[in-house]
């Protein structure tokens, strides 16, 4: 079966930037063109090639300054890299020295950044952020006695402050992917300030997050023995216990800790992080409850013990948080969208409608505008809910969302077998996005259900031309021409190249089902359709298990899986089929 499923200019580069801007304003106007290299400056902003710049250095830095700009206004990050890597070789100007190397970093050209930043240091004179900089790229870059070196100097120079300085330190290796150097780093450090708890508590912090649960545990105890008071890392310990199989022991040791110290509010606060993370729900409410009697107003307990009743389905509860929030104008885009969920769970679908329209800005708006164009669909029609999600559609400014909102409104159109308007929304999308891997999949599907199998298949094979590894595509071409019958061989090879990408999908395991029933190896057809079964019951894998059994002979077992998918699925057309086929 298929799946249904920037760089910022420096402030004092003004006179450039407003060159740049002015000309990258003109470039947008009537019959611009998409652009790549060089050429968008030679050719259509008229700027003469390099070779013809005037031989003085400060108009050659200009130049290549230019050429870094305007790349980067368009997006060719390689290509602003690479430009002002030249300009950098030409000037010793800290702020283009600042720039090369933030450029260099983001475009993961560690060298380079390596070299940019030293030279930025040597100029600009040593200093705490520049240390932490080149700390950090010579760890990427494998030198660790480098980063000691940077790392030592921090810790030196930052004298009564050298907490802070340890907090720094761990900010900057948690973006290090090589976990095992900054832990060899982090054992020099502890090693040469061993008596310092914080120290030990960032090697605690590094371990954990590399999975070694063991040392994290010991450099957590080395840190409390040094400051008993050291709540994180009494924290740390637990989780070290609880990753370990031993949460009990830890969940104890920590209310034991609550217990001795329940005055301690930042301790409790880490334990019920604790049980919430460890999924104990009520355990977690109880601690939470005991905080917010002495800090009644705190919006982010309120909204903390509010999400853990809606874990555990406690919809009242939760409820009347959420209105204590609004009431008090706290977190109001989240409350809202909570409010709206509990309100479509009690089927009071007016009050939902009116808490999603009130969610405004942040992550969750999205999701209230596509859940408020179902919740349309459902009571007004469909033309409400199109014009509504065509509206925020036509508001959206990032591309991701836009995307999204293409494929929220063919998806309902989808459900609603309002399949050709479907497939106009989504030719929309692909006028606009042309060869959008989601677009395409998704109209092709729709495709299907209109009998254009000419267009599924040119879509899925457009996706393949961009992604040959796309095992999503593979499957749902494969399962389509097994499902027709048609060029069996084929099917068998794109389905067989999924299932080798992607052999724990129960999709594509149903799919190596179906097409084994369609060339008659009815055992073989059996064992995955079960093996899908088990992992995502859902109505299509059921009648395609039916059906085999039945060809099969098998037909008491056949009649007891169907009624049982009528039961589970009473209004899908392909099992009520079934169940006039074989009464």
């Amino acid at each position: 079966m298929p799946h249904l499923t920037c760089l910022k200019h420096l402030p004092h580069l003004s006179s450039l930037l407003i060159v740049a801007s002015f000309l990258t304003g003109c470039a947008g106007g009537p019959g611009s063109r998409a652009y790549s290299g060089d050429e968008i400056l030679e050719q259509d902003l008229n700027i003469l090639p390099q070779t013809e710049v005037l031989a003085d250095p400060r108009a050659d830095v200009m130049y290549q300054l230019l050429v870094a700009e305007l790349a980067g206004k368009r997006g060719q990050a390689e290509l602003a890299r690479e430009h002002y890597a030249r300009a950098a070789e030409l000037t010793d100007d800290v702020e283009v020295l600042e720039r090369a190397m933030r450029i260099a970093i983001f475009a993961k050209d560690w060298p380079l950044a390596l070299e940019t930043t030293r030279r930025w240091a040597q100029k600009q004179g040593f200093n705490s952020e520049n240390r932490q900089v080149l700390g950090l790229l010579y760890i990427r870059t494998g030198d660790i006695d480098a980063a000691e070196e940077q790392f030592l100097a921090l810790i030196k120079e930052a004298q009564e402050t050298v907490n802070d300085v340890y907090s720094l330190i761990a900010n900057t290796l948690r973006q290090v992917d090589e976990k095992e150097r900054s832990l060899i780093l982090m054992d020099r450090l502890v090693i040469k300030d061993f008596t310092n708890a914080k120290a030990h508590y960032v090697y605690a912090d590094l371990a954990m997050r590399a999975g070694q649960y063991h040392l994290a545990i010991d450099q957590a105890e080395l840190a409390i023995g040094f400051d008993p008071n050291l709540t994180v890392a009494k924290t740390l310990r637990v989780q070290g216990l609880s990753k370990l199989g031993e949460s009990e022991i830890a969940f104890a040791e920590m209310a034991n800790m609550v217990a001795e110290d329940a005055d301690n509010f930042a301790l409790r606060l880490a334990y019920s992080r604790l049980l919430l993370q460890d999924e104990r729900y009520s355990d977690a409410i109880k601690q939470l409850q005991v905080l917010l009697k002495r800090r009644t107003d705190d919006s982010d307990l309120l909204y903390t013990i509010a999400l853990a009743h809606l874990q555990m389905q406690e919809l009242e509860p939760a409820k009347k948080y959420l209105e204590q929030l609004v009431d008090a104008n706290q977190r109001l885009d989240e409350s809202h969208y909570y409010l709206a969920r509990i309100a479509q769970q009690q089927n009071d679908l007016d009050a939902a409608i009116g808490h999603f329209s009130r969610v405004a800005y942040g992550e969750l708006f999205l999701d209230s505008m596509i859940r408020l164009t179902d919740l349309y669909a459902e009571t007004e029609g469909i033309d409400r809910a199109r014009e509504h999600i065509g509206l925020v559609r036509k508001n959206a400014r990032n591309t991701s969302d836009i995307i999204r909102l293409f494929m929220a409104e063919g998806g309902l159109l989808y459900n609603m077998a309002e399949y050709e308007m479907g497939y106009k929304v989504y030719s929309e999308g692909l006028l606009e996005y042309p060869r959008h891997p989601d677009l395409l999949y998704a109209r092709a599907l729709i495709a299907e259900k209109l009998g254009r199998l000419d267009r599924l298949e040119a879509d899925l094979k457009n996706i393949l031309e961009i992604d040959p590894e796309n095992a999503n595509a593979l499957n749902a071409l494969g399962f389509t021409l097994a499902d027709h019958n048609l060029r069996l061989d084929e099917a068998r090879s794109f389905i067989e190249r999924a299932y080798a990408l992607n052999s724990g999908d129960p999709a594509i395991i149903d799919s190596m089902g179906w097409l084994n029933y369609r060339i008659g190896r009815l055992s073989e057809a059996e064992n995955y359709l079960r093996k899908a079964f088990a992992l995502m019951p859902e109505a299509e894998i059921i009648g395609h298990l039916v059906e085999v059994l039945w060809a099969q002979d098998q037909q008491a077992q056949a009649r007891q899986l169907l009624q049982q998918g009528l039961q589970d699925f009473p209004t899908d057309v392909y099992l009520q089929r079934l169940q006039q086929s074989y009464p």
